[in-house]
């Protein structure tokens, strides 16, 4: 029931769902492109560093936001 993160400068962070399923984010980019070339491919990248045991999971849904940083 709780969200983790790591402490990189841009965290990767995800919690498990209601439904069983994983909210995974993370990442940096920069631009005005509303959704990335290979995001999707990006995060399951990263996801399967620390589960690897997820290597046949698929992708149900991508989306960008913005992140606050300070100096």
């Amino acid at each position: 029931p709780h969200a983790v993160f790591d402490n990189r400068w841009a965290c990767n962070y995800y919690r498990v769902l209601p439904d069983n399923s994983i909210l995974w984010g993370g990442g940096v980019g920069f631009g005005r492109d509303h959704l990335p070339r290979g995001l999707a491919q990006r995060m399951m990248t990263d996801m399967r560093r620390v589960y690897p045991q997820l290597e046949n999971v698929g992708v149900r849904s991508v989306w960008t936001g913005t992140m606050a940083s300070t100096i």
